[in-house]
């Protein structure tokens, strides 16, 4: 919504260059550009002979008034290659050009793009002293900054503007400087100070009784409204609906006029679908379709990829609170061609999000979950894109500023040169000096301490590589413990029922939010350890159909509460007699879990199943090579135990035992381990 704000923003300084009008396609039907007429005759206009000046001009021209965004990249560019750049005439020509390529780069949400054209345009403005023009393009750049969300060089611009419309008095344009400082509010999140300015800015243009400039603040206030609080909804509503009336009075209006008339109408058909979940009545609904029918192809058709998808989306809201599911599903798989490799982050999460929310309500809960781990995966990605983006578009700020400043100095350095030699020439000799000293100092220091800062060093680089190793064993572990545990409930989702799956499914949240709890930290209460081992053989017990019990017995001289083991050494072991001892078994298998604290510092933890035992289990992998499970569990686990060893005292320890009867029948398995009670604060 804020990007349609934006838009409507760069709109109004649109209408001070020189623009074409026409009239708006009739509502209900396919958008087709009312312009096309003129722009088929100034190109037909155009002769293999025709002078560079003339096609410069007719490509110009065609470039502002079509609606398509890349047609008017493509001619904007046709008029540019024809533009005579040593003609001083031609300047203006091509800082136009410049601005429209900006304009359409920013209207197709590439604001880093438009940036760069910005900035060229500035510059050939500020060459031919037209200082209002270059005005309003500082506050186009600054609407740039505001969309990218870097805030210094937003009110960097903004100043820079507002200081030449105050020095001019240029009243027109005083309008435009509060609703930009709302639109910055409503990027802060700052609603009210952003309705505040908007109310401002309507107050001076009700005096001037311009029909569209009271349309384009009626709708700056109305989304403002809207974003501030559930409770202003309607109000937020009667401004757009005003905004929108005064916009369809128009019979006639300028391309740019068109553009805002649509943006108004997605403005409002947001609110009407908001107004809708809020109080849960189907008439606020039902103006949401209303208009997004008459928005139609519009965005479609010009090239507008994002607010097409959009507009889509609130379509789709407006199919999920009517409950027609599978209607919302179709429309979303419609719009999987248009999430582009240049679409970002945001826009993918945006589209598994909702279908999510689809799948969720037509019970599809295997498809839900997968499209909420694409969602997931989409926003932390969007983190780290926005970082990256956020340090390119801090370079580009630092690059320009810092072309302007060379200039400056250079000029000033070399206007001083001959004053300030001799003064330089002592500054060396001053710095020489204490760089001399500087470095006598640093050669004394290490002469006394080489020997041991190198032992040290030798040392830190030790403990440093046996850190490292730690660490990437558990980081192994927690991916390894959660594929598992994601593969059981998925397999009870699919097999059992709905009432059932959400009950294990806010086990499996819970079981996820401990192990992420516990990822950073070298021990855990004993107490958690065994909670968490609890909701894995709940949850293990629900992918073998009850095939196993288990009980965990927990001697009375251990205070689980208080003592602290490391996390999740315990586990793999219960892992491995399930599917390696239970699994086969015919008939009920058991899993007995004891905990004993021997009075050294240690506990001592018995893990006995009544499965197959190792020699059966050996075989069967061996029958069954491609299908048995490739376990990495063990294999970790018995890495971080020796790691361990090398940290810590008493010692850790295991021990395997094959259960047998007289007669030498495998009655099960028993494993042994001996685990110190460690301090949970202490940093390995």
């Amino acid at each position: 919504m804020g990007k349609h704000i934006l838009i409507l923003i760069v709109a109004f300084f649109m209408l001070l260059l020189p623009q074409t009008t026409f009239s708006q396609a009739s509502e209900g039907e396919k958008f087709v550009d009312p312009n096309q007429p003129k722009i088929d005759s100034l190109l037909n206009a155009i002769k293999p002979d025709s002078p560079n000046t003339t096609k410069a001009e007719n490509y110009s021209m065609v470039a502002t008034m079509t609606c398509n965004l890349d047609t008017s990249l493509k001619y904007a560019f046709y008029a540019i290659d024809y533009c005579d750049e040593t003609n001083p005439k031609c300047d203006s020509l091509l800082a136009n050009n410049y601005s429209s390529i900006a304009l359409a780069y920013y209207m197709k949400d590439e604001s880093r793009k438009a940036l760069t054209y910005r900035f060229m345009a500035a510059d050939i403005y500020s060459k031919l002293s037209n200082k209002r023009t270059e005005a309003i393009t500082f506050l186009h750049i600054g609407n740039c900054y505001l969309d990218l969300n870097i805030r210094d060089s937003i009110f960097f611009y903004y100043n820079k503007a507002i200081t030449y419309f105050t020095e001019a008095q240029d009243t027109s344009l005083l309008m435009a400087t509060y609703n930009n400082l709302g639109l910055i509010y409503s990027n802060m999140s700052l609603y009210s100070n952003a309705v505040e300015n908007h109310q401002k800015a309507l107050y001076y243009t009700l005096a001037t009784n311009d029909t569209l400039q009271i349309a384009r603040c009626y709708c700056y206030l109305g989304s403002a409204l809207c974003n501030q609080s559930d409770s202003l909804v309607g109000i937020a509503i009667d401004n757009l609906t005003k905004s929108v009336r005064l916009y369809e009075s128009k019979e006639t209006a300028k391309y740019i006029d068109v553009e805002e008339k649509h943006n108004a109408y997605m403005l409002l058909a947001d609110a009407y679908i908001k107004a809708a979940k809020l109080t849960g009545e189907r008439n606020y609904a039902d103006s949401c379709y209303l208009y997004i029918k008459k928005i139609g192809n519009y965005y479609l058709a010009v090239g507008s990829i994002a607010h097409y998808v959009h507009c889509r989306y609130t379509y789709v809201d407006y199919l999920i609170f009517c409950k027609k599911y599978n209607d919302a599903l179709t429309e979303l798989l419609k719009l999987k061609k248009y999430l582009t490799d240049d679409r970002s982050t945001t826009a993918y999460g945006d589209y598994y999000n909702y279908l999510y929310e689809v799948y969720s309500h037509l019970g599809d809960y295997k498809n839900a979950l997968k499209c909420h781990e694409k969602y997931m995966e989409y926003k932390m990605a969007f983190v780290n894109d926005s970082t990256l983006n956020t340090i390119k578009d801090a370079e580009v700020e630092r690059a320009h500023m810092l072309d302007s400043v060379n200039h400056h100095y250079e000029t000033l350095r070399i206007a001083a040169e001959h004053q300030n030699e001799m003064h330089r020439q002592r500054a060396k000799m001053v710095a020489f000096i204490l760089v001399a000293i500087v470095f006598a100092f640093i050669f004394v220091v290490l002469f006394f301490y080489y020997r041991t800062l190198r032992e040290n060093e030798e040392n830190k680089l030790r403990r440093k590589a046996l850190e490292v190793e730690r660490t990437l064993l558990r980081t192994q572990m927690n991916p390894h413990f959660i594929f598992n545990a994601m593969n059981s409930i998925q397999s009870f989702i699919i097999s059992n029922n709905t009432a059932d799956a959400e009950r294990y499914l806010s086990k499996f949240a819970k079981l996820i939010r401990m192990i992420l709890d516990n990822s950073t930290r070298q021990a855990v209460l004993l107490s958690d350890e065994l909670q968490s081992l609890r909701l894995y053989l709940d949850l293990e017990q629900v992918r073998f159909s009850g095939k196993f019990g288990y009980d965990i017995d927990v001697d009375d001289n251990v205070e689980d509460d208080l003592i602290s083991v490391p996390p999740m050494l315990i586990q793999p072991f219960v892992e491995n007699a399930i599917l390696h001892g239970l699994m086969h078994k015919e008939g009920k298998g058991m899993i007995k879990i004891h905990l004993t604290d021997n009075g050294d510092n240690t506990l001592t933890c018995t893990i006995t199943d009544n499965g197959i035992g190792r020699k059966a289990a050996a075989a069967y992998n061996s029958e069954h090579r491609d299908k048995a499970h490739k376990s990495i569990g063990m294999q970790l686990t018995r890495d971080r135990l020796q790691d361990l060893n090398s940290a810590v005292s008493p010692q850790f320890t295991c021990q395997i035992t094959d259960l047998e009867d007289e007669a030498g029948n495998a009655l099960g398995t028993q494993v042994t381990i001996v685990l110190p009670i460690v301090d949970e604060n202490a940093q390995a």
